[in-house]
């Protein structure tokens, strides 16, 4: 059975060279979920991790939040890694949708980042016009 979500991930650190992030000190993990699924789904988790003398975790939505996180204080970036996408957010087949998790006080000797998808929801099914489910 071939895997529903491929998942694709980077990470950058203050002063790389990702335009979109400027958190200091932390560590940013770029991920892009793509919808290898025949049907729209929506809802999808994306756990990161990064490892060192402790593992920490942190899981987001795909397709809640803004990526851009330059400017923002680390109560906002706190804040955005908590929303959720709207209802009606749908990602169709063979689309994609980005998300970032950041870490605001990762360990000291870090020397991993991982990532994957945790869950994803089809949309709910539509009742047909007798009413029966």
């Amino acid at each position: 059975m071939a895997s529903t979500m491929t998942l694709r991930i980077g990470s950058s650190k203050p002063g790389a060279p990702a335009a979109s992030v400027n958190v200091n000190p932390g560590v940013v993990i770029d991920a892009t979920a793509v919808n290898n699924a025949r049907i729209p789904v929506r809802s999808i988790q994306v756990e990161g991790r990064i490892m060192g003398a402790k593992e920490t975790r942190q899981v987001v939505f795909c397709g809640a939040a803004r990526r851009e996180v330059r400017d923002l204080s680390l109560r906002e970036i706190a804040l955005r890694q908590t929303l959720e996408p709207p209802k009606d957010w749908t990602l169709s087949p063979g689309e994609q949708a980005s998300c970032i998790v950041v870490f605001t006080d990762p360990t000291e000797d870090l020397r991993e980042f991982a990532a994957e998808v945790v869950a994803v929801q089809a949309p709910p099914r539509r009742r047909t016009e007798e009413g029966i489910p």
